[in-house]
């Protein structure tokens, strides 16, 4: 299958990237700084660029099946407005369209949700300090998600993931569709990205977010 991961220079799209070679899938890797070791890497197309730049966004979807979105916001842009995932989304969204892809998924956060059902004392810290501190990029966040559901023709899913953390693949983790898990606290990038690919062809996931923790 034809892949592209937007975001593959990050933690999450490293991942993604890795486990999409071993599932035998046609990797292409955007990223606005592919590190040496994404561009030494001869299984996989690498094309550097932005994704708020649309036109660029348009030819790198070109030919693909499945979009992924791992991007993230810049270290320390937390508190400041941003529309770098509702105005990049809108170019993916574009892009697919001219492509013919109809598969998008994308990472979001479970920290945009107040209802979100957090571990104590998880759940005071989301709501009193992590909360405010990323309060740009969940306001975003939250526009990224509206302007999808709103939209509804392409079938796309928003992985909403707790505190990520740096752990091994495990493969053993929950995940709930459009509703909310009990005492979540974390889940790997790498388990995340496991997620993410097993989603592609999961119906039940179309159209929808999914809460996943472990």
């Amino acid at each position: 299958m034809n892949i592209i991961i937007f975001g593959a220079a990050g933690r999450t799209g490293q991942r993604l990237i890795k486990q999409a070679k071993a599932r035998s899938h046609r990797v292409t890797a955007f990223a606005r700084r592919p590190g040496p070791e994404l561009l030494a890497d001869p299984a996989i197309r690498v094309i550097q660029g932005n994704l708020l730049d649309a036109d660029a966004v348009a030819r790198a979807t070109e030919g693909q099946e499945v979009i992924f979105s791992a991007v993230g916001a810049p270290a320390g842009s937390g508190r400041a407005a941003t529309t770098l995932f509702s105005q990049g989304m809108k170019h993916l969204v574009a892009g697919a369209r001219l492509s013919g892809a109809n598969r998008i998924i994308a990472v979001g956060s479970s920290g945009i949700d107040p209802e979100v059902r957090a571990v104590f004392p998880l759940n005071f810290l989301a709501k009193l300090v992590v909360g405010p501190m990323l309060r740009g990029i969940y306001d975003d966040l939250t526009r990224m998600e509206e302007w999808l559901a709103a939209g509804g023709e392409l079938d796309w899913t928003v992985m909403r993931p707790p505190y990520l953390t740096e752990g091994r693949l495990t493969t053993r983790y929950r995940m709930a569709v459009n509703r909310h898990l009990p005492g979540i606290a974390r889940i790997s990038r790498a388990d995340l990205a496991h997620a993410m690919l097993g989603s592609v062809t999961e119906k039940s996931t179309y159209r929808a977010w999914l809460e996943i923790a472990y």
